[in-house]
């Protein structure tokens, strides 16, 4: 019996060795698997965690590795021959068109709903994937029986705020109203004087394709829809396609509403949100229309930016403003320094008088960027007259900023050189120029 405790004594102690011992191989292991993941070496004692600030500067202290293939430039473009067949492709198919068709009969079953909203007080903004043109225009029709309708256009690369506002006073007759000025506030102050003037008088209906297209993104062309929107007997219609459109719109701009009684027109616009109210219009209809100035061929769409080596970029949209906004461009210039703004304003002066050169020879529109763009070494020449740039270092130090943001794009000229050019209309050029001067 004393044996046999014994051996049960000396068992107990062995197992507690023994679990003493996987213990520590456990807490071992744990601290390898732990270096392992931090990626840490072994001169770190056994039994030591790191902490999350060691964790931080041993990941940060890594280099990262980006990789240069940029997808667009792996992939050939289309040709049109083989993007058209595509296309067609794509269209000959019946079952799809019936789905399309029954999707869209759908939506419009939803359009006196749509109207008691607007009647209510709030605006609507549509989005979802595909061209919803076909469908606000087929609403627009409804629209038109209780008021008057104008529909814009917003993806037109040419289509202006002031185009909007000229044919909202053209069809409510604010013309009569006296000119208070000129500009977006006071087309604006025009037209709700003519309903301040005229309660009872029909109701306007705007129907804006693409509300977030670069003609209605700057501040000053929200204010003035927000100000319409404030009266009771203008309401809007709108979509949009981006997938950062949301970010345009504060809060405030979604859910508020300004009283225009507090506001006298006379001295200040109305300031205050559209009451948006969002509805998916998925209608998975091709962007055709939308697209049509865009380059289908290629996997870049109209833009110009990064070419640097292409001579024959097509330079037609970027001279309609396709590529980067004018506002975008005044953003760019409030961050640089004044030697960069004043060689900006060179390079815009050159480009425009190469503009008119080229119309001037050949009588036609400029089509290609060859036929704008100056060259590295005639623009440095100059730089230097000017004590812009002393040095090649300088100047390319200068031009850096706007390379990043393709504000200036570089291509290459005839005898193997770069020349570079602002995808910029020249009206946009001359007001850029006007600014920094």
């Amino acid at each position: 019996m004393e044996d046999s405790g014994d051996e049960r004594g000396s068992n107990s102690l062995v197992s507690d060795a023994e679990s003493d011992s996987e213990a520590e191989n456990v807490g071992h292991d744990r601290t390898q698997w732990a270096a392992l993941k931090l990626g840490l070496d072994g001169s770190n004692t056994p039994g030591h965690f790191p902490s999350t600030f060691d964790a931080y500067f041993t990941q940060a202290s890594r280099t990262s590795r980006t990789s240069s293939n940029v997808f667009s430039q792996l992939i050939p473009p289309l040709t049109p021959e083989e993007y058209h067949e595509r296309i067609n492709a794509l269209k000959n198919m019946p079952e799809l068109d019936e789905r399309m068709t029954l999707l869209e009969s759908s939506h419009a079953s939803y359009f006196p709903a749509f109207l008691t909203e607007l009647a209510t007080g709030f605006n609507i903004l549509f989005y979802g994937f595909g061209s919803k043109r076909k469908l606000l225009n087929k609403f627009a029709k409804s629209c038109a029986k209780k008021g008057h309708v104008v529909v814009a256009n917003g993806f037109f690369p040419s289509f202006t705020l002031k185009d909007l506002l000229a044919s909202c006073e053209q069809i409510v007759g604010a013309p009569d109203v006296p000119n208070t000025g000129s500009g977006h506030e006071a087309q604006c102050r025009r037209i709700l004087a003519k309903y301040i003037q005229k309660p009872v008088a029909r109701h306007l209906f705007i129907v804006i394709h693409n509300i977030d297209s670069a003609a209605f993104r700057t501040e000053r062309a929200r204010s003035c829809l927000a100000s319409l929107a404030s009266h009771p007997s203008i309401h809007l219609i709108s979509s949009v396609d981006h997938i950062m459109a949301p970010m345009l719109f504060s809060t405030t701009d979604n859910f508020g509403r300004s009283d225009l009684n507090a506001y006298n027109i006379d001295r200040k616009l109305p300031s205050g949100g559209f009451s948006w109210v969002w509805h998916d219009l998925t209608t998975m209809q091709p962007y055709d229309f939308e697209l049509a100035y865009a380059d289908h061929t290629s996997y870049a769409g109209a833009s110009a930016t990064g070419q640097r080596g292409s001579g024959h970029a097509n330079a037609s949209a970027a001279l309609g403003g396709g590529t980067i906004s004018e506002g975008a461009a005044r953003h760019v210039l409030a961050s640089v320094t004044q030697k960069a703004k004043r060689l900006f304003a060179l390079l815009c002066t050159r480009q425009c008088a190469t503009i008119d050169a080229a119309a001037a020879e050949t009588g036609a529109p400029v089509q290609t960027s060859s036929q704008i763009a100056t060259s590295y070494e005639l623009l440095f020449a100059a730089a230097r007259d000017e004590f812009i740039a002393t040095n090649d270092t300088a100047m390319r130090a200068l031009l850096g900023e706007f390379r990043d943001h393709g504000l200036v794009v570089s291509t290459s000229s005839p005898d193997g050189g770069d020349s570079l050019w602002i995808p910029l209309p020249k009206v946009a050029l001359v007001r850029l120029t006007g600014d920094i001067n």
